[in-house]
């Protein structure tokens, strides 16, 4: 997708109004449509740097399939220069794709891969069976959600086994899994292989973790007193909204 951002002036006065024009094109520049959010900032007042940035592109690219830590993963794609190649190569020749092992891929054309491709949602399976646990080839399975008004229908295999894909599991959802044999009996049990949990993974970014957060936002904190300064000086202080204190207390449940 290419984007293109235009407007109808470069300089505007102060809380003028602004018409910005966003255009999207595909790879052979045709237009299409998306989905699209924006957020404007003033970098002279909150300074950005985009080699620190995280990004979708350089997560699929780098982080996701490498297995090490990557220290600002956008670098290598902010701009493209030998210096940035080099790193790239050295970067490639220092981690790598680990998780691949390319000459057994190549010879094992028609295998199926050791791990599942990965996709969107979950996967909630399991298998029916008769109160006196044997299988139920054929049975219907429906899988509701009355809070996210979700109604899935499926059917059992000749080993009782059924799956549904692409199940979003959201907070504190609530989901039913039913049966019927093939008599429109409900007399049968439905086994889950696993209740699905959104996982919570060590963070291999823990790197890029910073608590220095009054020098992170150094300039963002000093604009703010001057703006006070302005306030006060002026007379404007009721556009001033001050906070009052929190403090946050916590116990060791463990």
């Amino acid at each position: 997708m290419q984007l293109t951002i235009k407007t109808d002036k470069e300089v505007y006065t102060s809380k003028e109004h602004i018409k910005i024009v966003v255009e999207a094109k595909d790879s052979k520049g045709n237009p299409t449509a998306g989905n699209f959010s924006v957020s404007v900032i003033d970098e002279s007042k909150m300074p950005v740097e985009e080699s620190k940035e995280h990004t979708i592109f350089s997560h699929i690219l780098l982080k996701s399939d490498l297995k090490g830590y990557v220290e600002q993963p956008n670098y290598y794609f902010t701009k493209e220069t030998d210096e940035v190649n080099r790193a790239l190569d050295n970067l490639m020749l220092t981690q790598g794709y680990r998780r691949f092992t390319w000459k057994e891929l190549d010879r094992a054309v028609n295998t199926k891969p050791a791990f599942e491709a990965e996709s969107l949602g979950a996967k909630i399976s399991g298998r029916v069976t008769t109160l006196t646990n044997k299988i139920v080839p054929g049975a219907n399975v429906v899988l509701l959600s009355v809070i996210s008004g979700t109604t899935k229908f499926t059917t059992a295999d000749a080993n009782g086994r059924f799956k549904f894909d692409g199940i979003f599991i959201t907070d504190s959802i609530k989901f039913t899994v039913q049966a019927r044999d093939k008599s429109n009996s409900n007399k049968v049990k439905v086994l889950l292989d696993a209740v699905p949990e959104i996982q919570m993974t060590k963070n291999i970014s823990l790197g890029d973790v910073s608590t220095n957060i009054s020098g992170t936002l150094k300039a963002y904190i000093d604009n703010g007193k001057k703006l006070d300064d302005i306030y006060e000086k002026t007379g404007q202080l009721d556009k001033v909204h001050r906070l009052r204190e929190v403090r946050i207390k916590a116990r060791d449940l463990s």
